[in-house]
């Protein structure tokens, strides 16, 4: 979920939350500068913490302060998002955790340097929108709010008519070989996010199949992890920009 913008004080719901609903903090360290901070007991936080950092880059987090890993479905209506460089992680499971933790870490990626703005992969992400519309269509969803459906950005109008009145499980039968999963429908930077997350921790081999150009794209950063002169994600957004043109 991209960044919650409202300002959190010492006074806000979410830090009383968090302080009087759970009682126990682990701390530990990811990539040796992150600090996680998880609040509930039993999370296997050391395998989750191993396998991010044997997945994905170390400085794909620079700048992240902090990740905070508990439950904050009662404050927010979306189970996990970030906020002022800083990741809230509602606990599900261990594989949740991994998948919602790299996901987080794509929104802000994505906000803050915008290197997923690619051309092709824009044209991959509307190409299986239009191609859903006349499926959709076809199926008898004679309803489809169609502007939205025309534009990459998020609208709330289209979320709540994939998730309320089709439903995600009736979804997920006309989604298979288009996108990753039903809520990747929603955004072109959901759909990006969602493959950087299969990428990463869960399917590489199902994102090469179906979201070919946006593979391309995450092979490509991944690829540059070796290169010993790219010490900063800054001058690799610069580079696959200029690469582009």
């Amino acid at each position: 979920m991209p960044q919650n913008n409202n300002k959190m004080s010492n006074n806000s719901p979410l830090l009383k939350y968090i302080s009087e609903k759970q009682n126990t903090i682990n701390k530990h360290l990811l990539h040796r500068n992150v600090e996680v901070e998880c609040f509930i007991d039993g999370v296997p936080i050391r395998d989750v913490i191993e396998k991010i950092e044997k997945f994905i880059p170390d400085y794909f987090f620079d700048g992240v302060e902090k990740i905070v890993i508990g439950d904050f479905r009662d404050t927010n209506h979306n189970r996990s998002f970030y906020k002022d460089n800083c990741f809230y992680i509602t606990y599900k499971n261990k594989e949740e955790l991994e998948r919602d933790i790299s996901h987080e870490l794509c929104h802000y990626l994505f906000e803050k340097y915008n290197f997923f703005e690619d051309v092709l992969v824009h044209s991959e992400f509307m190409g299986k929108r239009r191609r859903l519309f006349d499926i959709l269509t076809y199926s008898g969803y004679n309803d489809l709010p169609e502007k939205p459906f025309a534009s990459s950005d998020y609208n709330k109008q289209l979320d709540d008519y994939l998730f309320k009145q089709i439903g995600y499980g009736k979804l997920t039968p006309y989604i298979v070989g288009l996108f990753p999963d039903p809520y990747s429908v929603t955004s072109l930077q959901e759909y990006v996010s969602t493959c950087f997350e299969f990428f990463f921790v869960k399917d590489r081999d199902y994102i090469k199949k179906i979201c070919p150009a946006t593979y391309k794209l995450l092979m490509h950063l991944r690829s540059e992890e070796h290169t010993s002169e790219l010490q900063s994600l800054a001058y690799l957004v610069c580079r696959l920009l200029l690469e582009k043109k």
